[in-house]
């Protein structure tokens, strides 16, 4: 049986990385809802690790505009967005352990063997990662998955971050920042500038502020654990 996790109602804004104030009550059960795998295509998969430099310099220094889920607007760069999306921070558990349900036992099978791949996640509304749900699958943002497995945190971080619900909507509903890659490459290559901006956001995430999984509301009072590095889960049949 896994542990439940609950969290009391936000009142104050993030002031410090030391520090964290609430969330919406939630809890994290033993079933979960699903993320598909087999989104993204090789194009990055198949790369040295690194975003083309013009990419990287567009997407470090120019300024949009991101709406959240509740409305508000925020004018910076995308790395500027994602620090601003940060409530606070949570003590990670000793051997905290996930679930992640699947459609198929091959798939299943599949990520016991050789281990999670962000690059494979379906729908993101919660950031760049793959899904670990905190409630009951049913109904849920996420669908509901049949065989589930299960992630035992192995990473070496105390602390797990926790960002506005939804906060990663803001990105990937953004016009103008798909545009703007889509144009830096050529045009008619919508699909490569989404992989494109969800990779920088993903590697900023990861190696810039040191994070191996975040959580996020998801709306309609479930939310969802992002794993970002694929190294920090040991993953086993549940």
């Amino acid at each position: 049986m896994i542990s439940k996790v609950s969290f009391s109602k936000h009142i104050n804004k993030f002031s410090s990385k030391n520090q964290y104030f609430g969330f919406n009550s939630l809890e994290r059960c033993p079933k979960v809802d699903t993320v598909s795998f087999g989104s993204m295509s090789n194009s990055i998969q198949a790369q040295d690790g690194s975003l083309p430099k013009d990419v990287a310099e567009l997407l470090d220094n120019k300024v949009f505009k991101f709406q959240d889920d509740n409305g508000e607007v925020f004018k910076g760069t995308l790395k500027d967005y994602l620090k601003d999306s940060v409530i606070g921070y949570r003590d990670i558990s000793p051997y905290m352990s996930f679930i992640h349900n699947t459609q198929c036992k091959e798939t299943a099978n599949e990520i016991i063997r050789k281990g999670l791949d962000w690059t494979k996640t379906n729908r993101m509304k919660c950031g760049p990662g793959t899904y670990f749900t905190t409630s009951y699958g049913a109904g849920s943002e996420f669908g509901s998955g049949s065989v589930p497995v299960e992630g035992v945190y192995i990473g070496n971080k105390n602390k797990f971050c926790v960002f506005k619900p939804c906060f990663y909507e803001a990105v990937t509903s953004n016009k103008d920042l798909i545009s703007s890659v889509n144009k830096l490459l050529g045009g008619n290559k919508e699909k490569l500038a989404d992989e494109y901006v969800n990779k920088y956001c993903h590697d900023y995430l990861q190696y810039d502020m040191g994070l191996d999984f975040i959580y996020a509301g998801a709306g309609r009072g479930v939310g969802a654990f992002v794993v970002l590095n694929d190294k920090c889960m040991s993953m086993q049949r549940h």
